[in-house]
């Protein structure tokens, strides 16, 4: 009988692996499989065990889903959980290049911390709950950054667009915080600070001068933030 052609595999996926290649092997061994997981464990398994789905992820996925409604909280009733979505979707635009948003994620360059991405508890225990669906893992304040302990919150999809690359970031006396942010700290209009950086104002001169007040002389700063009745 002629032998299966297992690079046909390669790029194939099989529940939660991805065939990265065929593994070299000596005459009367079985065919072996370089998968990748979705956690993004690179593992060797025997190539008719990925094909015929007795083999769907690596060992340490597997006892993870076996004590995740114990351990982790990542099911209820049945169902996985937003936290637990965000961590899959989070490795898998980082490091599965069939994603549709690997390019933006991985694809450049930016990576999962790699104790989150070996495991669901590590991730939890840093991040906690996902608040509500109406929040998603942020880098933040390093947009570019990683996403690793120090570099992610949870956020609304208003608080990430102001994270996103276009947002003008303005950092003051040790703050950092885009233009919108600083304007509701301070309870004046965005579209004033916008237009004094538009017209060459330094940043602290433009936050934190009052309405109505002439931009300051060279070498003045303003103290505090004032709003003028």
């Amino acid at each position: 009988m002629r032998p299966r052609d297992w690079s046909a595999l390669v790029g194939r996926r099989f529940a939660a692996w991805t065939v990265l290649g065929v593994e070299p092997r000596s005459k009367g061994e079985p065919a072996r499989l370089s998968c990748r997981c979705d956690c993004g464990a690179v593992v060797v398994v025997d190539a008719s065990n990925v094909a015929n789905g007795v083999s769907k992820r690596c060992v340490a996925c597997g006892a993870m889903a076996k004590s995740r409604p114990l351990t982790h909280g990542a099911t209820v009733g049945g169902t996985t959980t937003p936290t637990w979505e965000s961590w899959r979707g989070m490795n898998e635009r980082c490091e599965n290049p069939n994603h549709r948003g690997f390019k933006r994620y991985g694809g450049r360059g930016i990576r999962v911390a790699p104790r989150w991405r070996a495991s669901f508890g590590a991730f939890l225990a840093d991040m906690g709950e996902r608040p509500s669906r109406s929040h998603s893992i942020d880098r933040f304040p390093n947009r570019d950054g990683n996403y690793e302990p120090g570099n992610c919150r949870w956020a609304t999809m208003k608080e990430q667009n102001r994270n996103r690359s276009s947002s003008r970031m303005i950092t003051i006396d040790g703050q950092t915080r885009c233009v919108e942010e600083w304007a509701e700290h301070l309870g004046v209009r965005a579209g004033m600070i916008h237009d004094r950086l538009g017209t060459g104002w330094p940043d602290r001169d433009a936050v934190m001068t009052p309405r109505g007040s002439r931009r300051p002389s060279a070498g003045d700063q303003p103290s505090r933030p004032g709003v003028s009745p």
